[in-house]
């Protein structure tokens, strides 16, 4: 019988302590949009939710089943889920830099969604041309290896630079941000983005970074004590409401 503990990928934790956790951003990003129709907590939202749903997409199957057939195309399900939310990072850096310029901001919304297509595609050619395997340690404990390509590498890192303008933009506005709480929620945010972006563009220059446990547990981490940052603060401005 399938062993849902004894499948869970120690390499890839991050799916399953971040979902929770971005699916809170989701939820509180899109509500901040519905009371004061700022764009960028509809982004905010936007990307939460497309996150969400890529970790389940990595993550749930895995649970549930073994089968490589299947896990090929809800892998590729994850990935499009991952690039569909950082197309609305990309927005959100357009949004944040460049609102003022129409027609420098016009031709990097067709970047990104360029940046979109293309990476959609390679995700496709890179799963179905290669195969995603389940390997057990001495220990019991088992790891995930996706299918991996050069293309990917590249277009991922530089898909990820978008994390690093945001989460700049993010870093910037909170030092002048007077709400102390919101202040928090800026700057956990802003570690997040830092953290995650930074791991995946020097990923193509680190080959032991492929396989290795290492991302995960930082990823998850980072996100673990932001997330602690952001819902607390959350509950602390309800208290004061």
């Amino acid at each position: 019988m399938y062993n849902t503990l004894m499948y869970l990928p120690v390499n890839k934790i991050h799916w399953y302590v971040g979902l929770p956790i971005v699916l809170f951003i989701a939820i509180r990003g899109l509500m901040q949009y519905k009371k004061d129709k700022n764009i960028l907590n509809l982004y905010v939202g936007l990307i939460g939710s497309f996150y969400s749903l890529c970790f389940i997409f990595y993550g749930l199957p895995l649970l549930i089943t073994d089968n490589n057939t299947v896990l090929k195309f809800t892998t590729i399900a994850g990935d499009c889920m991952q690039f569909v939310g950082l197309f609305f990072v990309w927005l959100g850096v357009i949004r944040s830099y460049i609102t003022k310029n129409k027609q420098l901001s016009s031709a990097m919304g067709y970047f990104a969604l360029i940046l979109l297509i293309v990476s959609i595609l390679i995700s496709i050619q890179t799963n179905l041309s290669s195969q995603l395997t389940l390997t057990q340690s001495t220990s019991g404990m088992w790891s995930i290896q996706l299918p991996s390509s050069i293309a990917l590498d590249v277009i991922m890192a530089l898909q990820y630079m978008s994390f690093l303008l945001f989460g700049a933009f993010f870093a910037y506005q909170a030092r002048f941000n007077k709400d102390r709480l919101r202040k928090i929620r800026m700057y956990a945010i802003s570690i997040i983005l830092f953290a995650v972006g930074a791991l995946y563009v020097i990923q193509p220059f680190l080959s032991f970074f492929q396989n290795s446990r290492l991302p995960s547990i930082i990823i998850a981490g980072v996100l673990f004590i932001a997330g602690i940052f952001i819902f607390s603060s959350v509950i602390l401005n309800s208290q004061k409401k």
